[in-house]
């Protein structure tokens, strides 16, 4: 995404959100997951709801579909009929995007992705989530992959935190000390 791009986006995201955040609840953010990947596999639909040949009836008619089929917060009805009119549509999944991360910030949630050299355990993985409980306060998901070039060992990564104990960092460690 391009620094223009990726500030407007923010922009547009942190005054939606100065106006509804108070009405965005957990189970918004996965409808609003869902919309941006749909909206971001589609990006000619969001250029044609820019042409001045489609009327406003059909506009409105599909913000309206759109809205109801990914059952979106109050709010983003506006949004959409915001950017349309500034010819800024292309940006809404952008836009929903910041969204989900600026209120997961606010609701302390965080994502991990748990990456293991083998398959993990029902009970391995509660000791993991027990682990990142008491690492980081709030509430945590995690998506589980193996990776057999760890050798041995389990990594921890969300977007501000990495906690890695396997024998691939043990030897990149030692590497990196011979150098």
């Amino acid at each position: 995404m391009n620094n223009v791009r990726n500030t407007l986006s923010r922009r547009y995201a942190q005054a939606f959100l100065r106006v509804f955040s108070h009405k965005i609840k957990v189970s918004d953010l996965d409808c609003l997951k869902q919309a941006a990947l749909f909206l971001k596999k589609r990006p000619h639909g969001m250029f044609l709801m820019e042409l001045s040949l489609l009327s406003e009836e059909l506009k409105q008619k599909l913000v309206d579909d759109l809205c109801q089929k990914f059952t979106l917060p109050d709010g983003c009805k506006k949004l959409c009929f915001l950017l349309i009119k500034s010819r800024r549509v292309s940006l809404l999944s952008d836009i929903f995007n910041h969204i989900i991360i600026f209120k997961e910030q606010e609701l302390h949630i965080a994502h991990f992705k748990v990456t293991s050299s083998t398959g993990l355990s029902h009970e391995q993985k509660e000791q993991v989530v027990r682990f990142l409980d008491n690492s980081i306060h709030g509430s945590i998901n995690c998506t589980y992959q193996v990776d057999t070039s760890l050798i041995a060992g389990i990594r921890l990564q969300s977007t501000s935190f990495l906690w890695e104990k396997s024998v691939k960092k043990r030897l990149r460690d030692l590497q990196e000390s011979l150098r």
